[in-house]
């Protein structure tokens, strides 16, 4: 297992939710939205998410204020590309979001990423990487 502590996944916590301005939009709002923030999460992992939202994104900024908070992203993709040759915003313009609102830079979890490398050389030392291919969807 490479994390041991509870994992607030942003925004896959409820992926279909979506999650509206309160209104009236206000200080009493904005102090309401960050006190029903969980006080065990230590970790935002950003994803895709149809229904990102302000809201969503005051959280994790938030979240990643916590000293120690971990900052993880499943991947940086600019454009998520769909049939006919059209395109989609990624992860990564709501990754850029968070990182702007928090002034952190994520570790990015997805394939080709570093840091998905060094957990795979920690666990199978003989892995050599001028001998190595990252395969991915694109």
């Amino acid at each position: 297992m490479l994390f041991s502590f509870k994992i607030h996944i942003f925004p896959l916590v409820n992926f279909f939710q979506v999650d509206p301005l309160p209104e009236p939009w206000g200080n009493e709002s904005i102090g309401q939205i960050l006190s029903e923030m969980d006080p065990d999460v230590d970790c935002v992992l950003v994803a895709f998410d149809v229904n990102v939202s302000y809201v969503k994104i005051v959280r994790a900024a938030n979240y990643l204020e916590r000293e120690g908070s971990l900052f993880c992203a499943t991947d940086g993709d600019a454009v998520f590309p769909v049939s006919g040759g059209r395109t989609l915003p990624g992860t990564g313009p709501i990754l850029s979001a968070v990182a702007t609102t928090a002034g952190r830079e994520a570790t990015v979890l997805g394939k080709p990423s570093e840091a998905v490398f060094r957990a795979v050389t920690k666990r199978f030392p003989d892995v050599r990487p001028e001998r190595t291919v990252v395969i991915g969807d694109r």
